[in-house]
């Protein structure tokens, strides 16, 4: 399991409709409009990349680092796919 699909299941679970990742913050849902912090540490630059890293094949990873402008899809069988997007 990738650490990621912790967050995953957590926005699954409270019925978010969004999973926001910034560095300096901690990770955050959009709940009812509003985003609503996740009990853990914030994100640094480090943190943040090696959550979204392990979900990426090396080209994507190029294209997040070099392009700055990316678009994904994610599966979690069982659970629901999700979009990403930088």
């Amino acid at each position: 399991m990738c650490k990621i699909d912790a967050f995953f299941k957590e926005m699954k679970e409270r019925g978010a409709s969004d999973l926001h990742l910034v560095v300096d913050f901690p990770p955050m849902l959009r709940l009812r409009g509003e985003l609503v912090p996740i009990d853990h540490a914030k994100l640094t630059a480090e943190s943040n990349c090696e959550l979204i890293f392990e979900i990426l094949t090396p080209q994507q990873q190029d294209e997040v680092k070099n392009k700055r402008d990316f678009d994904m899809s994610y599966e979690i069988e069982g659970l629901s796919r999700f979009r990403g997007e930088e």
